[in-house]
């Protein structure tokens, strides 16, 4: 992503843009309502959980307050596009127990 004048914004730089707009002229901080939180977060296993067993992703990602985890194949977790109907049942009943929303 870059910027105006051609400079290279990293997503660190994205972050902090997009924290520092969530608390300036936010009616939400102004009001006094300070836990209301604007977005939340979540992760992909792409690199993050990508050793990490369904269970133990699951367990991680409420433990930091990650709100939703995207699924990519081929990792640890097993969840892959051949897995029978059962167990794509099964998987989303798991995350509909916890809370992480499956995207």
């Amino acid at each position: 992503m870059t910027v105006e004048g051609g400079d290279h914004l990293t997503r660190r730089g994205f972050l902090a843009i997009a924290g520092l707009a969530g608390v300036v002229n936010n009616p939400i901080v102004e009001a006094g309502i300070e836990d209301k939180r604007l977005f939340e977060l979540g992760t992909i296993t792409y690199n993050l959980g990508r050793n990490w067993d369904l269970d133990q992703l699951i367990r991680n990602c409420e433990e930091v307050d990650f709100k939703a985890v995207e699924l990519r194949t081929t990792h640890k977790h097993g969840v892959e596009p051949e897995i029978s109907d059962r167990k794509r049942t099964e998987v989303r009943r798991r995350f509909e127990q916890t809370s992480v929303k499956l995207v």
